[in-house]
């Protein structure tokens, strides 16, 4: 579509130049904080970039500009939580992100602030809390599989391993290429005692991520546990050339390492 020159006759007829007829109706009809929205809107984009890339103290910089604009500027208080909780000011992150749930009439807006409330609340042990914000997010979003994932470790660190496993099976299902969520149900089944699904799980890691050590070190274990030594061994030999921090017993062919999920 070709762009309307603003001293071309008006298309409504008038006879007058656009620029003196519709345009100017036009203009009148916009909200009177029309640039700042558009500026807002760039700023948001500047400050992600930003801290996609890793450079907070910049990202901070551009959120803290749309605040000014807008103090209830959902997306910039989930970003400055975001930032302060990759910085480790948790308590800081908490109230930016509970700020910013509070505010968000936008369900799935809503259950992202309600993901990032929950990984901080774990990184500050609060389990129970990071539990229900986590069980929030999903409810406002069903297929969120990071809140899946997430309440999944919460649940094994609480030992309540059958509903972590369903937890595990929900993320798979909306991310089933996703390899930390494998491994960690991987390491579920295995302290279940589920040794052959344990091992289709962290098969299913390195099928995604091929140079996951940790995926061969945690299969290497269960192969151990089921008497496959030769490939346990193979395993763990895979294991240690992808990461020569994990110790290899070369007479016993085993790896001294267990598998562990860190909540995070």
């Amino acid at each position: 579509m070709r762009k309307l020159g603003r001293n071309k006759p008006c298309p409504c007829g008038s006879g007058m130049k656009y620029k003196q007829c519709c345009m100017l109706k036009m203009a009148a009809a916009l909200p009177a904080n029309f640039c700042g929205l558009r500026q807002v809107e760039q700023l948001l984009a500047e400050a992600a970039a930003h801290l996609q890339s890793g450079q907070l103290a910049t990202s901070e910089s551009f959120y803290r500009q749309v605040i000014a604009i807008d103090p209830n500027q959902v997306a910039a208080l989930i970003g400055l939580g975001q930032i302060a909780f990759q910085a480790g000011y948790y308590e800081s992150a908490v109230q930016l992100l509970v700020a910013a749930a509070d505010r968000s009439a936008e369900p799935t807006v809503a259950a992202v602030a309600a993901l990032h409330l929950g990984q901080t609340y774990s990184a500050l042990g609060r389990i129970e809390e990071a539990a229900l914000t986590c069980s929030r997010a999903i409810c406002l979003r069903p297929d969120c599989y990071e809140a899946h994932h997430l309440l999944g470790r919460l649940l094994q660190a609480q030992g309540r391993f059958g509903e972590a496993e369903q937890c595990y099976r929900a993320a798979v299902t909306y991310a089933p290429n996703h390899g930390a969520v494998h491994l960690d149900r991987g390491c579920l089944q295995a302290l279940q005692g589920n040794y052959e699904a344990a091992v289709q799980s962290f098969l299913n890691v390195l099928t995604l991520q091929p140079d996951s050590s940790e995926g061969y070190n945690n299969l290497g274990n269960v192969y151990q546990t089921l008497g496959r030594l030769d490939e346990a061994h193979t395993c763990f030999q895979r294991a240690v050339a992808l990461r020569p921090d994990f110790a290899l017993r070369s007479e016993e062919h085993t790896s001294e390492l267990q598998s562990r999920i860190t909540i995070s």
